[in-house]
């Protein structure tokens, strides 16, 4: 793997470890492979061949012969930069045999351009891919007249003529366009060129014009026919016809569900399934049923055709373990292995379907982890396996509970449904003893505001249970599973045994106005800081308490609120850096503790990297740039709480260029600029990048507290902190570095990631660190 340019590590073991397996699987992507880790006969006979083609290559002046990637040097690296040059992807004005940081971001950049994997390794499909534009470019050139490319930056008649077309086509929502040529044209072109199957580059040229043509004409054949229907190529929201109709009806079929009766209008609930199927298998997501989208859904359907074909000519094959089943699959063992997760208490959907998607991925994923086995989402023989057993052995619980009862009758039916009742899943519309437990647990919690609650589960208390879910990293579906009941029992465990303690450690608490170290306390927050401040509340008249317990419960809500709302301040409820200076200043107590806040007054820049029609990485369900957002966003929280001016380069789902996201930190008058990004290429661990153009030291030592910071709030692995040649942090002149939260292809990190406690939790450290920067400069 090292020698085919997909690092393990430098020291090789005979061990197969997390490391060998994200090398395997980034291998497995970059030739097309089916991706699991596993490196079996086909990833073994295609490693092979990709290093016979490397060594048996003595041609060294073209990029096609072997793999290149950073830290490399050749001729054939001089070349690479030569061709990304001529294909639109500007490396240098003079090209070297260097593969340094330029190279491998223009590598990046084409790929992604591309949709191909991206982790900057020039491997045989990048390699063939650059060969081919640059073949198609070529073509382009000596077929047609030099009418000059509309790229960002044109302002052109032809730009305008073109920004016309896309309207009429649905792609651009401008009416009456200009012939300026910026970031929504270009994401416009893009988004076309995807749909129709070319070079995804945001570049007009001949080849994209032409096509445009078209699909105008074939608009125009589709009116004159008098069919009120959209072309059959692309329907989006807003058209009607009969095919949206089937549409809907195939969508249905898939498992991703529009409406029991389908209708001849693309409505948001059409568009919104649209988008998920479109995640769902790994394509562009703009919610338009476009060629591509319809031939995978055309694939998926027809797979599980013959997934039930050979269903009925097989009389055992209703059990989902006759098969692998992951992500992607359809087929009648789905559904069973759907309806045993729900059994299991691992809950996938009320109505299971013949489609494994992403919450049958998670609800594996959630069985797997419970019942330690290897995490990733696979529905293969070891996880069926221990399936069957848990439901065997479920079953046997039943029956035995009868057999141990009092009861002379064994096969009582009333029985039987009183135990299935109880063991059964605690959700919306449960109403029973055991629901009527959990409330009351998740009351002396602070989860529930119902002192004497009754059995019935609704939609207050499913808003409850997903609070508690999303405060302790499980899987938030508002379900009261086995793990999620399992998880209420520790946490009262742990709290009843916090406040025994209390009872003799409460005559230590007493030094008004120190709350530690700690940043910020809301419901949910146990620690000893908030015993102090119950005493400081009580000592204001804001609440009564006798032996303060160390949770911040519903009461310490209210009594902070209500001092929040005496000083003028932000009434929310959460104890933060404001809240507690107010509190020590009503309390006559000097500012000398160490949760002082060092930002206060300081102006900093929160870019939250990709946006919009830049999805950034793709990968376990998840999009880069939403990760990257909720993160950012959590981060301007604590920031503004601790007296920061915050200034965010977006707070929606849009796109900006890097020059954008620079000039908004150059005209800022920032004191620092921090760029948030999710990382991928086969690894684990945060990183932090800086670069030394514009306040080198600075940038560097604020990229040094800032990985503190988020090691010491997630206990993830040390990457260490790089100087990066990242545009945003190269061109924007204050203290800067670039935040890397995981790799979101790893599935270990992505199944935290993919939860908003964790994305939390990398915002607290990226606020402690940047606090810890400020208090030292």
């Amino acid at each position: 793997m090292n020698e085919a340019g997909f690092h393990v590590t430098d020291n090789p073991t005979t061990y197969f470890g997390p490391q060998t397996d994200s090398a395997v699987k980034a291998f497995q992507k970059d030739q097309n492979l089916v991706v699991d880790g596993i490196a079996g006969p086909n990833t073994l006979s295609e490693l092979e061949k990709v290093l016979n083609a490397k060594n048996s290559s003595s041609n060294d002046s073209s990029p096609s012969s072997g793999v290149m990637k950073e830290g490399v040097s050749g001729s054939n690296v001089q070349q690479l930069q030569k061709d990304l040059n001529e294909a639109g992807f500007h490396v240098v004005n003079a090209p070297t045999v260097h593969f340094g940081p330029k190279t491998d971001q223009a590598v990046r950049d084409f790929q992604k351009a591309n949709g191909l994997y991206v982790d900057g390794v020039a491997g045989p499909n990048t390699l063939a891919k650059l060969a081919e534009v640059l073949n198609e470019s070529s073509n382009d050139d000596s077929s047609s007249s030099d009418s000059g490319l509309l790229q960002d930056g044109v302002d052109s008649p032809a730009a305008q003529a073109m920004k016309e077309d896309l309207y009429t086509l649905g792609y651009l929502d401008i009416s009456s366009p200009n012939g300026k040529f910026g970031p929504q044209t270009e994401a416009a072109v893009i988004a076309f060129q995807k749909d129709h199957g070319l070079t995804a580059n945001g570049i007009a040229d001949d080849k994209t014009l032409a096509k445009m043509k078209e699909a105008l004409n074939a608009d125009s054949d589709d009116s004159s026919s008098n069919d009120s229907s959209p072309s059959s190529d692309v329907m989006k929201e807003g058209v009607s016809g009969s095919n949206v109709q089937q549409l809907q009806k195939d969508l249905n079929e898939a498992g991703f569900h529009v409406t029991d009766n389908p209708t001849t209008y693309f409505g948001p609930k059409t568009d919104q399934a649209v988008r998920d199927f479109q995640k769902a298998n790994g394509l562009y997501v703009d919610g338009v049923a476009g060629p591509n989208t319809l031939a995978k859904l055309a694939e998926v359907l027809n797979e599980s055709s013959n997934d039930d074909s050979s269903d009925d000519s097989s009389s055992n094959d209703s059990s989902p373990s006759s098969d692998v089943m992951k992500e992607g699959v359809s087929g009648s063992n789905v559904q069973q292995l759907q309806k045993d997760l729900n059994e299991a208490g691992f809950h996938v959907t009320d109505n299971p379907t013949t489609y494994f998607g992403p919450k049958t991925e998670q609800a594996v994923r959630d069985f797997q982890e419970q019942y330690t086995l290897t995490i990733d989402g696979v529905a293969g023989p070891k996880t069926l396996a221990k399936l069957a057993e848990v439901l065997s052995d479920s079953s046997n619980d039943d029956s035995s509970n009868d057999d141990s009862s009092n009861d002379d009758s064994s096969n009582d039916d009333s029985s039987d449904d009183s135990s299935s009742n109880d063991s059964g899943l605690l959700k919306d519309g449960v109403d029973s003893p055991a629901a009527q437990a959990m409330k009351k647990d998740l009351y002396t919690l602070g989860y529930l505001d119902i002192s004497n609650p009754n059995g019935k589960f609704g939609p207050q208390t499913e808003a409850a249970v997903k609070e508690f879910q999303r405060d302790h990293d499980l899987y938030v579906d508002g379900v009261a599973g086995p793990k999620t009941l399992a998880k209420i029992s520790e946490v009262l465990s742990t709290k009843e045994s916090d406040d025994e303690s209390n009872d003799d450690s409460a005559s230590d608490v007493g030094d008004p106005g120190n709350y530690g170290s700690i940043s910020i306390m809301k419901v949910g927050t146990t620690h000893e800081a908030v015993a102090q401040l119950k005493l400081d509340l009580e000592a204001l008249g804001f609440m009564s308490v006798s032996n303060p317990s160390n949770e911040f419960d519903s009461a310490t809500d209210q009594a902070v609120k209500d001092f929040q709302r005496s000083e003028n301040l932000a009434v929310d409820g959460v104890a933060g850096p404001n809240t507690m200076k107010a509190l020590r200043a009503a309390l006559n107590v000097d500012e000398t503790y160490p949760s002082e806040s060092a930002v206060d007054g300081k102006t900093i820049v929160l870019d939250a990297g990709h946006g919009g029609s830049d999805p950034g990485a793709v990968a376990n369900g998840l999009r880069e740039k939403d990760i990257n957002l909720e993160t950012a966003k959590y981060a301007a929280s604590k920031l503004r709480a601790a007296g920061a001016n915050v200034v965010m380069t977006r707070e929606t789902d849009k796109y900006l260029t890097l020059s954008q996201r620079s000039s908004i930190g150059n005209n800022a008058d920032a004191d620092a600029f921090i760029s948030i990004h999710t990382n991928a290429g086969g690894g684990n661990g945060l990183e932090t990048y800086w670069y030394s153009k514009y306040e080198r030291e600075e940038s560097k030592e604020l990229a040094e507290e800032i990985q503190a910071g988020m090691l010491r709030a997630t206990s993830g692995r040390d990457r260490g902190e790089k100087q990066g040649n990242f545009h945003v942090i190269r061109e924007t002149q204050v203290p800067s570095v670039l935040v890397e939260l995981g790799f979101i292809d790893n599935s270990t990190e992505a199944s935290y990631l993919k939860q908003s406690s964790y994305r939390e939790k990398l915002a607290e450290g990226i606020y402690q660190g940047t606090n810890s920067y400020f208090s030292k400069n």
